[in-house]
């Protein structure tokens, strides 16, 4: 009986992604942790890892000199590789493959395509350019481009162990933590074309404080490093409804943008620190909501509408959570300045 097929796709291409998925569960409960000394077992996750970065994704070279490289194993590599190896079988590429190591790569690379998917439709929106068409085809492609080797290979009968011994290689656990033999492969996540990540999740805040429809829209000194200022805000343990909504949604004297994004952060941090504190005896501290007096309120109201400026002291602004102004007074303000106009 001939060789598996690969469990990856051939142009499975993982390069760039310093993150790889990992069930402790399987791996805690699996025979590979239970019967590997300490550096079989050193060496064996060494692989899963600079497997996770090779083409195709989940694959190594069946070469005892790389995989002694790569291992880190070096002149002891002979004597641990019959553990280490555990799981890894050889298929018809000539390469060995780890079925749960394949399981991850295949998600991690529907991932990776939808996300190319919604990368080509931003640049089309950006350049005015019709968003390509994301039919029920392409999804289906996109899951069985990725699905359909692993499944394939983990319902081959494993004729051809890495270790070469019978008592070992013929049928043992294919992955960590497997109870039966040839049992199939869990089903691969899809890869969600069409949702939206984190990522672009907070872009859409960041657009929504400021006030503009899409990032994109602000000037490019603006623009370009404003995610990154981001970023390093929250890193900072800057709150997003506390110091940066409001941040954002601030302008320099005159009510235009700011030259660059230093503006909001120096807002946010100097509201982080202030919160961290705690107001001074005498010091301004924002009101609670049922203290705002009616007459705040129509200041602020007015400040938004009319020239755009926020203070920080005042906490989150309009559509933000927690802001001191409810949804009703700033659709009462709106329609009196259309009657007014």
């Amino acid at each position: 009986m001939g060789l598996p097929e690969p469990m990856t796709p051939p142009d499975c291409d993982l390069r760039g992604m310093a993150f790889m998925p990992m069930d402790i569960v399987r791996l805690l409960d699996s025979d590979f942790y239970a019967t590997t000394s300490g550096d079989e077992f050193k060496a064996g996750l060494t692989l899963w890892c600079k497997s996770f970065l090779q083409v195709p994704a989940g694959s190594l070279p069946d070469d005892d000199r790389i995989l002694a490289h790569l291992s880190g194993a070096g002149a002891r590599w002979r004597k641990l590789r019959a553990r280490s190896l555990h799981g890894w079988v050889k298929c018809a590429d000539g390469r060995l493959y780890h079925r749960t190591v394949a399981e991850k790569c295949c998600a991690a690379w529907a991932a990776r395509l939808a996300q190319r998917v919604r990368t080509e439709a931003a640049r089309a929106a950006k350049l005015g350019r019709p968003k390509p068409p994301v039919t029920e085809e392409h999804t289906r492609s996109v899951t069985e481009s990725v699905t359909t080797p692993v499944t394939d290979s983990v319902t081959t009968p494993v004729t051809d162990s890495v270790t070469g011994s019978k008592g070992e290689g013929e049928g043992e656990g294919e992955g960590e933590g497997e109870k039966k033999k040839d049992s199939p492969a869990p089903p691969v996540p899809s890869p969600g074309v069409g949702e939206k990540s984190d990522r672009q999740r907070l872009a859409e805040r960041t657009a929504a404080a400021i006030g503009v429809p899409k990032l994109g829209d602000l000037p490019p000194p603006l623009c370009g490093p404003l995610m990154a200022t981001i970023d390093k805000l929250l890193a900072a343990k800057c709150d997003w409804t506390a110091d940066i909504a409001p941040a954002l949604a601030t302008r320099p004297k005159g009510g235009n943008l700011p030259k660059t994004p230093g503006y909001w952060a120096s807002i946010a941090e100097s509201s982080r620190d202030g919160r961290a504190i705690g107001p001074k005896p005498g010091q301004f501290a924002p009101p609670l909501a049922k203290q705002l007096h009616a007459s705040d309120k129509a200041k602020r109201i007015a400040a938004w509408l009319e020239r755009g400026d926020w203070a920080a002291g005042w906490g989150p602004g309009e559509g933000e959570p927690d802001c001191l102004i409810p949804p009703e007074s700033w659709a009462e303000a709106r329609q009196q300045r259309k009657a007014a106009a």
